[in-house]
């Protein structure tokens, strides 16, 4: 579990476990956030009594999502019992990847480690009948491997989809739109999870603190258009930036990125979410807003964040 608290617990164990059981199996009727409140230690029994090796897939992400919040790399053990299984349809190959993504994404993996979940994906799950309808999620999975292994096999698996569509692209208007759907994820959409790999990356190995520290904070205020995944990734390195290391350059980063601001470029929306979004995480990272950071927080209109611990 994380060395610091990422919660404050306020539910006994009995009120987790029915507050687990609608964010994790209630489908539709469920909460997309994953709760806050929780004792970490009743968040791993959840698990590991709840979840089945070869549950379903959506479990998966719920799960992947409430470890994410709490840096709970126990958990991981348990999901990845399920590539030990045959992976079976669409259902499979999703279980898996959610579950390679908290390996890879959650406590402290190892080389070792890192490089079976790149095998895996490469020799399992990327030449899987079922991957061509899941690209989005494979580049994602991609993402969170990032910087081990390659995208070789991946780019590999979607040329020879995009020569097998295109080879009846003339038979019918479902075979050319069949065609033109691939030939756009190969053109558009994997050069733009590349991209957002090796951004990734570059802060990972930014060596000048203060630089790594601004373009975290620029990433978890959405200001690099890098997705939901990369932005809770920025946070969750400012959150153990803050409680593991040193809190205040946290703050005072956090702050010059609210003073930045500029209401005269950006949507009211856009402008909104950067400073909630930032106001938030000081107060959850223990810090204190000034009271001009107050009154604009108080006027502004936005969500419960990543880095946030719900009232």
């Amino acid at each position: 579990m994380a060395s610091y608290p990422v919660t404050r617990v306020r539910y006994t164990e009995a009120e987790a476990q029915e507050i687990l059981r609608v964010f994790v199996f209630g489908g539709h009727f469920g909460t997309d956030r994953p709760p806050r409140g929780i004792d970490p230690a009743h968040l791993l029994d959840f698990i590991v009594r709840n979840v089945p090796v070869s549950g379903e897939s959506m479990v998966y992400l719920k799960v992947l999502q409430a470890l994410r919040f709490y840096e709970l790399g126990e958990a991981v053990p348990h999901l990845l019992q399920t590539l030990e299984q045959p992976v079976v349809g669409r259902e499979g190959v999703q279980r898996c990847a959610w579950a390679i993504q908290a390996a890879a994404d959650v406590g402290s993996p190892t080389a070792e480690l890192m490089l079976r979940l790149c095998k895996f994906f490469d020799e399992v799950l990327v030449p899987h009948p079922q991957a061509p309808g899941l690209w989005a999620l494979l580049m994602e999975t991609r993402e969170v491997l990032a910087p081990y292994g390659s995208d070789a096999a991946l780019e590999g698996r979607l040329a020879d989809e995009v020569l097998a569509k295109q080879a009846h692209e003339r038979d019918g208007e479902a075979e050319m739109m069949a065609y033109d759907a691939v030939a756009a994820v190969q053109r558009n959409e994997l050069p733009r999870s590349q991209r957002r790999s090796a951004m990734k990356v570059a802060l990972r190995n930014e060596p000048d603190e203060d630089e790594r520290r601004k373009g975290l904070v620029d990433t978890y205020l959405g200001r690099r258009w890098l997705g939901t995944m990369l932005e809770e990734w920025a946070g969750r390195w400012l959150r153990w930036q803050a409680f593991g290391v040193r809190p205040e350059p946290v703050w005072q980063a956090l702050a010059r990125a609210i003073d930045e601001i500029d209401r005269t470029k950006l949507s009211p929306a856009q402008a909104d979410l950067e400073l909630v979004r930032a106001a938030q995480a000081i107060l959850y990272l223990g810090g204190t807003l000034s009271l001009h950071h107050t009154h604009q927080y108080e006027k502004a209109h936005g969500v419960q964040n990543f880095l946030w611990d719900d009232p």
